[in-house]
């Protein structure tokens, strides 16, 4: 038997399933019509999504080969997004600069969703940095008593559109004079 459209498929139920009233529907015709349908659809249990047509609404979304079935078009997402969960993210540093004498450091403007990682990489002569936020332009602050909750604030406020400053209080060693600079890693998404 063959594959068949929803279209062949009515004309070939309403030519050899008619209302048998003269008993025109034979057992063979039956069976071709049975036959026809069942190769006609998808088999939960024996197709694949390869045997599932597809048409891309727009070809230029594809790569250079264009998908004509389900199975090649999520092949070719999944490379895609492999691709993109294996790429490295690009890592940002911010330098926050103090000294004995100011010990409130630059402000740095931080653009968009970010994500801190690693630690407050500090000297030796720095004991200990809290932080402050500013999403007014630095009129007003909120501190943030270290880096954790530096973190926390970022990952949660900031999304990508978002505009916030950033500077640190520094707590240098006792009988030290002199500037220190802290960095901070981040990335962005």
């Amino acid at each position: 038997m063959a594959q068949k459209n929803r279209a062949d498929l009515q004309i070939i139920i309403d030519t050899n399933l008619p209302d048998n009233t003269t008993d025109l529907i034979t057992p063979e015709k039956h069976r071709e019509v049975e036959e026809d349908l069942k190769d006609s659809n998808f088999n939960k249990l024996d197709d694949t999504a390869f045997d599932v047509n597809y048409t891309p609404t727009v070809s230029a979304d594809w790569n250079v080969t264009i998908p004509t079935n389900a199975g090649d078009g999520l092949d070719q997402l999944a490379e895609r997004v492999r691709d993109i969960e294996e790429a490295p993210a690009v890592q940002y540093t911010i330098e926050l600069y103090a000294n004995t004498d100011s010990t409130v450091s630059n402000i740095f403007p931080l653009y968009g969703k970010v994500l801190l990682f690693g630690s407050d990489n500090k000297s030796s002569k720095v004991t200990a940095v809290s932080y402050e936020t500013s999403t007014d332009g630095g009129d007003t602050w909120t501190a943030r008593v270290d880096f954790g909750a530096l973190d926390t604030y970022l990952t949660s406020a900031t999304t990508p559109t978002s505009f916030i400053f950033v500077r640190a209080i520094f707590t240098f060693l006792g009988g030290y004079i002199g500037e220190q600079a802290i960095t901070l890693n981040y990335t962005q998404s």
